[in-house]
């Protein structure tokens, strides 16, 4: 099967495919043993990413109470910064790309 996603064409193994067709043409839909298209169903995973996103929607882009408290603790002097919790942060990140990056490359 080879799809073509903003004009990169990406190739792949298809099963069963036919005879290859020329760029840009569709391919045919795919029918079970009664010529009817066969159905398509969503995994449980991406019902679970599509569930997520729509929880994600209904959140404030920003939590306005921690801002205030963050303000109000700024203003007042009280706010602390941990280096400890920076620096530890900051390597977790670091971490965790390079391991993204070692798993894929």
């Amino acid at each position: 099967m080879a799809a073509n996603i903003t004009g990169v064409e990406l190739s792949g193994p298809s099963i069963g495919s036919g005879p290859p067709r020329s760029r840009g043409e569709a391919a045919p839909p795919a029918r079970d043993g009664s010529g009817q298209p066969s159905e398509v169903s969503v995994t449980s995973t991406a019902a679970q990413l599509a569930t997520l996103e729509q929880g994600l929607q209904a959140l404030p882009a920003v939590d306005a109470s921690r801002v205030s408290g963050l303000y109000a603790a700024l203003a007042a002097g009280q706010y602390n910064v941990d280096p400890q919790s920076i620096a530890s942060g900051l390597i977790g990140t670091e971490q965790a790309l390079h391991a993204l990056h070692g798993a894929g490359g």
